[in-house]
């Protein structure tokens, strides 16, 4: 008897046990199971796993907002009620709160092929953006946490070379408050003029093969772009690739740079481009599609581009005039005939070589374009020497 009572008492306590848990898993408790959605793992931008949420996102037109949003390039401006970005690295920041989270997303209005950079609160995503038409809703980053965020969206690629193109933001997208950036200048302000170089042609690359160099080019790995995230200074890029002083390209509608400057967008029309502000210096890259053939018009157009870049300002500003990336020494001695000719550097004409690479695109011994290392290479050099040359600590 007494065993038999023990061995009731110990099934009792054991039923007693297991009955709580049974019940528990047959009403689901707190135990989430993942759906196969949020188990899916997909390529995009700080992508947020723990809470899952739909974001009513709310548009916002860059009309609208153009006061709160950081503007970045000189030559980028609000048109109407977009904001239209031609040439490298132009667009804008923008900084926001959301106490929910949120996704982001920009819209696009655009008829040639470009590329878009976006970065998250410092961080780059790491794949680009490829547009070539109007795009509604373009969601680039997903499941931002809580909080406030700053976001930097750049036009990565070339400015378009037909009369009709365009390329136009003309909405953001998110859910949360957008908070006011001062568009007060930096203390440094640095122009960037030149040729495929300074709008990082083949920076992406890393062997000679040129039929990728569209993708491959990106105005956020260049000298330009770097040396002003370097210096903290604001920026304008005015470049071009396949022009030179007096070299025009494409063959129709074709520009050089000396016709280009002093025009807004002289791709678009002849609207002439009115300065915000001067630059404290003016950096140089042009020269590699001048044929060496015609040493002597290189010379003239070269003096009269520093009298026209000192005629837009308005000011006799300091311009460098680097060269070496990608040809060496092409046109060196002609460059010191321009400077001599222009007063020297008592009269503010300063030239300097930068570092020859061949780890890029392109073709041909001297005609690989820089890669993203070869550029850093080079931000090395210029960012001390401008530090040096404007009294900078």
């Amino acid at each position: 008897m007494m065993k038999r009572f023990w061995r009731v008492t110990a099934l009792l306590l054991t039923l007693a046990m297991i009955l709580p848990l049974i019940a528990c898993s047959s009403q689901g408790g707190d135990i989430e199971v993942p759906t196969s959605e949020e188990t899916t793992t997909e390529e995009q931008p700080e992508v947020t796993k723990a809470k899952k949420k739909k974001f009513e996102l709310v548009e916002h037109t860059m009309g609208e907002i153009a006061g709160d949003i950081l503007i970045l390039g000189e030559r980028t401006y609000i048109e109407d009620g977009a904001l239209t970005v031609n040439w490298p690295c132009s667009g804008f920041e923008i900084k926001f709160e959301s106490p929910e989270g949120t996704d982001f997303a920009f819209s696009l209005d655009t008829n040639y092929q470009n590329y878009i950079k976006v970065i998250v609160d410092g961080t780059p995503i790491n794949n680009r953006f490829a547009i070539s038409s109007k795009t509604e809703k373009k969601t680039v980053a997903r499941g931002l946490e809580p909080g406030v965020h700053v976001i930097r969206v750049l036009k990565d690629g070339q400015i378009g070379t037909a009369a009709g193109n365009y390329c136009k933001f003309t909405a953001v997208h998110l859910e949360g408050t957008i908070l006011h950036t001062e568009n007060d200048p930096k203390p440094l302000y640095l122009e960037f003029i030149g040729d495929s170089i300074w709008c990082g042609g083949g920076a992406l690359g890393n062997t000679a093969n040129s039929s990728t160099f569209a993708n491959e080019t990106s105005g956020s790995a260049a000298v330009p772009y770097l040396t002003a995230q370097a210096m903290n200074a604001d920026y304008n890029v005015t470049a071009r690739g396949s022009i030179g002083v007096f070299s025009r390209f494409p063959t129709e509608n074709g520009k050089n740079m000396l016709e280009l400057f002093p025009l807004l967008n002289g791709y678009r029309d002849d609207t002439p481009y009115t300065p915000r502000r001067t630059p404290d210096a003016v950096i140089i890259c042009l020269g590699t599609n001048d044929p060496k053939s015609a040493a002597g018009d290189f010379v003239r157009d070269g003096k009269t581009f520093i009298r026209e870049i000192r005629e837009v300002y308005g000011k006799d500003v300091p311009i460098v005039w680097t060269y070496g990336m990608m040809n060496r020494l092409h046109f060196h001695t002609e460059l010191e005939m321009i400077q001599k000719a222009m007063g020297g550097e008592e009269n503010g004409i300063y030239l300097l070589q930068l570092k020859y690479g061949q780890n890029g695109s392109g073709s041909g011994a001297d005609n690989r374009h820089p890669s993203a290392a070869d550029h850093e290479k080079n931000v090395e050099i210029l960012v001390p020497y401008l530090k040096d040359l404007l009294h900078l600590s």
